[in-house]
């Protein structure tokens, strides 16, 4: 398995099921993680249960975004770009 432990990713549809589960996954192995999702509401919640159950590791960001809205897409690689000047796995289970 490749190593992953200080990456960055980028998960889109991270507010529930799959996409939840696999940022509690990504952040136990020590990945960096921006969640996105259109429910922001629920996103806030998905971020603070990572923080509880790692208090150890770096805050996820959580931004609202619909990856069909090109508007939202943009803004999210442009906060990235500027915040982190650094490359991003992108991972979309919002589908």
């Amino acid at each position: 398995m490749a190593k992953i432990k200080g990456e960055r990713v980028l998960l889109t549809g991270a507010s529930s099921g799959i996409g939840k589960a696999l940022a509690f996954e990504l952040v136990r192995k020590g990945v960096r993680i921006i969640l996105t999702s259109r429910r922001f509401d629920l996103l806030k919640k998905v971020a603070e249960e990572i923080i509880y159950t790692f208090p150890d590791t770096m805050t996820p960001l959580a931004i609202d975004c619909d990856v069909t809205n090109r508007k939202d897409v943009r803004k999210v690689i442009h906060f990235c770009a500027e915040h982190y000047c650094a490359r991003w796995h992108l991972s979309d289970w919002s589908l």
